[in-house]
C-alpha cells in the first residue's frame, strides 16, 4: 500500500533533517509508562519555554515525535523532565542523571564528527541539555561537551533555515546571552546572519521580541570588544535602535493592567499584567538592554566635572528604573511560567 511522506504534502519542498529522521529512521517506542509521563511533561510544560517566541511551536510539535527516532534527543528530553520534576517535588535526581548520562554519551559521539554533518537535531539536543544544566545547581552552567564550541560556531546558519532549526538557533542564542550575563564572558554564538533570519519576515509578537533579543546580543558583543570603552558611536547606535524598538512596539506589548509602585500599599514594584508570554519576555529583554547600555556606555570626553557627575547619576537612575520594570513584569505575570522563567534568567 502507498504510504504518504511529508514531501507529498509539500510539493517539491526539500526535506529537513527532522523530516528525514521521522520518515527514514526506525521508530522506537518508549519503554515504560514513566517515560511516557516524562515526555508528556516536556510537551505540555517545558517545550513552551523553548517556543516562547515561536508562534508555530516547533519544539512542542516536532521534538516529541523526533524523540521516537533519535535516541540522544529522547534521553535529553527525559533527563530535562525528570530534573524539573525532582526540583519541584524536592526529590532525588538519580533518574535525571541516568538519562543525562545516556544522552551525553550519544551527543559526544555525534559531535566528534565533522562540523558539516551537524544538523538541527544536534542543535536541539544540545539546547535541551543546556536547559537541563540551567535548571540545576551546577557550579558551571556551560555544557562542556566535546565539540559543543564547534557546534555553537555553526548556530548562525540555522537562523536562516526556518522551522525547528531556526527556533533552536534563537533558543541557543538566548541561552548564550544568559551565560554571558552570569559569567561576564563574551558570546560564543556568531551573530552574523541573525538579522537575515526568516523570523523577521513574520509579523507576530515572537518575531518582534526576537529583534530585541538580537539587540541584547549585539550589546554584549560590543561590551566584550576591545573598543567597548571608547566607541561612543557604536553605543549610541545600539541605544537608538533599542529606543526605536520600544517606540514602535505593537499594542500587544502594552500591559492589560498597570499600577505604579506604592509603598503605602506594600507595592515596591510596578504591576504590569501582560496578555501573553512573548510580549512579556520581549519587554524583559528590552529592560536588560537598557540596563546594559546605562551601565556601560562610556561618557563623552567632552563632559567633565559637574556634567559628567550628572550624566553618571542619570545612568544610575535609569538602571534602577529598568531593573524595577523587569522585576515588576516577572512578579505580575507568575501564571505565565515560561515567560517568568526567561525573566529569571535575565
Amino acid at each position: 500500500p502507498f504510504t504518504p511522506a511529508l514531501s507529498d504534502f509539500r510539493g517539491d519542498a526539500i526535506l529537513s533533517p527532522s523530516d528525514i529522521a521521522i520518515n527514514q529512521t526506525p521508530r522506537t517506542n518508549l519503554t515504560s509508562k514513566r517515560e511516557a509521563f516524562l515526555l508528556h511533561k516536556y510537551t505540555n510544560l517545558l517545550a513552551p519555554w523553548a517556543d516562547i517566541f515561536d508562534s508555530r511551536q516547533h519544539c512542542k510539535r516536532l521534538v516529541p515525535r523526533l524523540c521516537l527516532h533519535i535516541p540522544m534527543m529522547r534521553y535529553a528530553v527525559l533527563a530535562l523532565s525528570a530534573r524539573h520534576q525532582a526540583i519541584v517535588t524536592k526529590g532525588t535526581e538519580l533518574e535525571a542523571s541516568y538519562y543525562h548520562g545516556k544522552s551525553l554519551e550519544l551527543v559526544i559521539d555525534a559531535l566528534s564528527a565533522p562540523e558539516e554533518t551537524y544538523d538541527e537535531t544536534h542543535l536541539v539536543t544540545v539546547a535541551i541539555l543546556r536547559h537541563y544544566e540551567e535548571l540545576g545547581n551546577d557550579d558551571d552552567h556551560r555544557t562542556h561537551l566535546l565539540g559543543t564550541v564547534r557546534l555553537l560556531r555553526t548556530v548562525s546558519k540555522f537562523s536562516l533555515s526556518g522551522g525547528l532549526g531556526e527556533t533552536a538557533s534563537w533558543w541557543i542564542l538566548r541561552q548564550d546571552i544568559y551565560v554571558a550575563l552570569v559569567h561576564k564572558q563574551p558570546l560564543s554564538v556568531d551573530l552574523s546572519t541573525y538579522d537575515q533570519a526568516s523570523a523577521f519576515d513574520l509579523e507576530d509578537d515572537g518575531s518582534y521580541s526576537n529583534m530585541v533579543v538580537l539587540l541584547v546580543a549585539r550589546i554584549l558583543q560590543l561590551l566584550h570588544s576591545p573598543s567597548h570603552s571608547t566607541d561612543i558611536s557604536a553605543w549610541e547606535t545600539l541605544e537608538t535602535e533599542t529606543d526605536a524598538w520600544w517606540n514602535a512596539k505593537p499594542d500587544t506589548f502594552q500591559p492589560i493592567f498597570h499600577e505604579e509602585p506604592d509603598l503605602s500599599q506594600n507595592r515596591a514594584f510596578p504591576t504590569m499584567c501582560m496578555v501573553s508570554s512573548a510580549p512579556m519576555a520581549g519587554l524583559a529583554y528590552y529592560h536588560v538592554a537598557k540596563v546594559l547600555i546605562s551601565m556601560h556606555k562610556p561618557l563623552s570626553p567632552k563632559l567633565s566635572g559637574f556634567h559628567a557627575a550628572k550624566t553618571r547619576q542619570e545612568a544610575e537612575i535609569n538602571v534602577i528604573h529598568h531593573l524595577s520594570q523587569a522585576i515588576g513584569l516577572s512578579a505580575s505575570n507568575g501564571e505565565l511560567e515560561n515567560a517568568t522563567f526567561e525573566t529569571h534568567h535575565l
